[in-house]
Order: structure tokens, then C-alpha cells, then sequence
């Protein structure tokens, strides 16, 4: 039966903590704890409820639990990604899979975890990746800490020289 809504949920940010183990992965652990605390990643449930509240004739596709979810776009109207975090950190294998195996017409959509809903066009595609380069590199975070690093010193010379120091 060809559905009209499909809702297609991951979690990349969970998978990809439960990869790295074992004391060699040390710190690429803490980045990915880091990254994904930093996202802020809503659960499965919550997902399902924002989808179904705003589809109730959708139907929910999990695609760590069914792996021939591709099938499952392949005939819907309407597909609209699940972002668990605000920007779909990781969705972009999905956005790639979706986009390939639509049908023509078939409108895309993303909900994220902010319960935010909006249009997946190229324009869209295009800030959402650039927002997740900053984000997984931690650019402004690598930019405050360069700005302390720099801005220090120099506030204890001074202090030092005043005598407050």
C-alpha cells in the first residue's frame, strides 16, 4: 500500500557515540559525547509524538528498526525527515537516500527537535550543511578559546602592572 506521509526518524549522534570504545577511542569519545550534548538530541517518543501530532495519518519509520525503510519513500507523497537536534547533525547518508529514491514530486520536509518545521530545498540543504560544519568542528567554540588565550595575558599584564595582581 503506497503511503501518503512518511516519517523518517535516526538518531546518528547515538549511533555514533556507541561506535568508539576501548581506551585507543578515549578521545574521540569525549568529542562525540561533547557534539552530542551540545546538540541536545531529543528521544524516539518525543519524535513520534511531534510527527504524529502533526501527521496523525502518517506512518513513523524508524530506520535503525527497519532497514528497508528506502521502500518506504519510495511511493510516499510527502517525507518528512526527523531531525532529533535542531540542524540533523549525520542526516546527510539520509538526505542523500531520500533524494534519490523519492518520487519525482514528492515533497520533502524536515521537523527537527525544536519542533521546528520547514521545507528541505537546495537554499535549506545548502545553510544546513554549513551549520553543521560549524558545529561539528566547533568553530565558535575553537574561536572563544583562541579569543581567552590571547585576551588573558594581556588582562594580567595589565592587572600586574596596576599592582592588582
Amino acid at each position: 500500500m503506497p503511503y501518503q506521509i512518511v516519517g523518517i526518524f535516526s538518531n546518528p549522534l547515538i549511533k555514533q557515540n556507541q561506535k568508539a570504545s576501548g581506551i585507543g577511542h578515549v578521545l574521540s569519545k569525549l568529542y562525540r559525547r561533547a557534539l552530542c550534548s551540545k546538540a541536545n538530541p531529543r528521544s524516539i517518543e518525543y519524535m513520534k509524538n511531534a510527527f504524529i501530532k502533526r501527521y496523525p495519518n502518517g506512518v513513523f519509520v524508524n530506520t535503525e528498526a527497519a532497514p528497508t525503510w528506502e521502500r518506504d519513500i519510495a511511493t510516499a507523497h510527502s517525507i518528512i525527515l526527523l531531525y532529533p537536534d535542531s540542524i540533523g547533525l549525520g542526516f546527510s547518508r539520509i538526505e542523500s537516500e531520500v533524494f534519490r529514491s523519492k518520487k519525482r514530486l514528492a515533497a520533502v520536509r524536515a521537523l527537527n527537535g525544536r519542533d521546528r518545521e520547514f521545507i528541505l530545498n537546495n537554499s535549506a540543504i545548502i545553510r544546513l550543511h554549513s551549520h553543521r560544519f560549524l558545529e561539528r568542528w566547533m568553530i565558535g567554540e575553537i574561536f572563544a578559546l583562541l579569543i581567552f588565550l590571547i585576551i588573558t595575558p594581556v588582562l594580567l599584564v595589565a592587572d600586574w602592572l596596576r599592582g592588582r595582581a
